[in-house]
């Protein structure tokens, strides 16, 4: 069950580093080490800060070295302030005020493929981000819809542009602070 959620996690959002993280755990654990070190690079890719994924490379890399463990936490660094039970803030429902909002300095909106273009119905959405201190999207909170409503292939090629956007952080007494915004995405097949 662990394997097939891991991967669904990845196809849907390959922006989040704990599914590279979890897929390469379970490719370390099949002995396919070669996989599961290219899964923990792209996990520093996107979180250079997730120590786990660190270990775990340089330990896959030696030839009788055990898998690591499957990781106790689902979230860890930033990302801990979307879970409910985690004391990491802010959290999306919390409304802090800021001197200076955060504001998009370099949206990068992704490029959907052909395939993929056919499928898809018009779609607009606002997206709630959180955008940490150095002015990166670390964490998303998609909005409920219809699960027939978009392609999770659309859904991976939209979110994946999620990590290449820029912000000016938010300021707090002349300090960059994390905070959550929303963005709005849209598809239109027909552009």
């Amino acid at each position: 069950g662990a394997r097939a959620a891991a991967r669904t996690a990845l196809e849907l959002d390959p922006t989040l580093p704990e599914a590279h993280y979890m897929n390469g755990l379970l490719a370390w654990r099949d002995g396919r080490r070669a996989e599961a070190q290219q899964l923990f690079r792209a996990t520093l890719a996107l979180d250079s800060t997730y120590s786990a994924a660190a270990t775990a490379l340089v330990r896959c890399r030696l030839p009788f070295a055990k898998p690591d463990s499957l990781p106790a936490t689902l979230f860890v660094g930033a990302r801990e302030a979307g879970l409910l039970t985690s004391g990491a803030r802010p959290k999306l429902e919390e409304f802090v005020q800021m001197d200076t909002p955060a504001i998009i300095t370099r949206p990068i909106y992704a490029a959907m493929p052909d395939s993929l273009r056919r499928v898809i119905p018009k779609l607009s959405m606002t997206l709630p981000i959180l955008v940490d201190a150095r002015g990166r999207v670390v964490l998303h909170e998609l909005p409920w819809f219809a699960e027939n409503r978009l392609p999770p292939a659309a859904l991976a090629v939209l979110l994946s542009s999620l990590p290449l956007w820029e912000f000016s952080p938010a300021l707090r007494h002349g300090v960059p602070q994390a905070v959550w915004t929303a963005i709005p995405l849209s598809l239109d097949p027909g552009q």
